[in-house]
């Protein structure tokens, strides 16, 4: 494996290990969730049949089937939201996480993306004042032979772009987990739901 291999499934493997923290505590909200979705969709499943016996048979299969289609409908809505939050707590955890961790795991990005190791490396206004200088020493001791360069100019993102001429690469923690979620998005709702 290279190093862009070796980044991207390290943080394939934090994100997990995150998502499978948020998801443990999520999933006791899910349940509560899903029970009261339950006792719900039982009542007006009883309602609905109460309904159906009062009308011709056809009308009543038409009438459950639209009912059924609806509960399916409105739990995969609630699947859904649950997913999305699990992915938003994971990318809080991520965007929020203690300097030495965002360091190691920006720096890593750059090793992992870099050709020559004179690129240029660009942050928000904020992070080029909280830690560029540290980024750049993390990146160049990483990469023996490196001197990357913190760019003057600043660009609006969560991690960092890395700039080699006029290729730009993202490198920002929304982008990254916007790619595991399009990975990982069937394991975590099997994880959370059972399939």
């Amino acid at each position: 494996m290279n190093g862009l291999e070796k980044i991207t499934a390290r943080i394939e493997q934090d994100a997990r290990a995150e998502i499978a923290e948020q998801m443990n505590a999520a999933n006791a909200e899910a349940e509560k969730l899903r029970q009261a979705a339950e006792e719900k969709a039982a009542e007006r499943l009883r309602l609905g049949r109460a309904e159906i016996k009062a009308a011709a048979a056809s009308h009543a299969e038409r009438k459950l089937a639209a009912f059924e289609m609806e509960t399916r409908q409105e739990t995969l809505k609630l699947k859904q939201e649950f997913i999305d939050k699990a992915f938003a707590m994971a990318e809080d955890k991520l965007v929020n996480a203690d300097e030495e961790t965002l360091l190691a795991r920006l720096s890593d990005f750059i090793v992992s993306v870099a050709e020559t190791g004179r690129e240029e490396v660009l942050l928000s206004k904020e992070n080029r004042a909280r830690f560029g200088e540290k980024l750049l020493a993390c990146a160049n001791e990483k990469k023996p032979g490196a001197a990357f360069v913190l760019a003057e100019e600043t660009r609006e993102t969560d991690g960092v772009v890395l700039r080699s001429g006029k290729i730009e690469y993202n490198g920002s923690l929304s982008t990254r987990l916007q790619e595991l979620r399009q990975k990982l998005a069937y394991e975590v709702a099997e994880t959370l739901f059972g399939a």
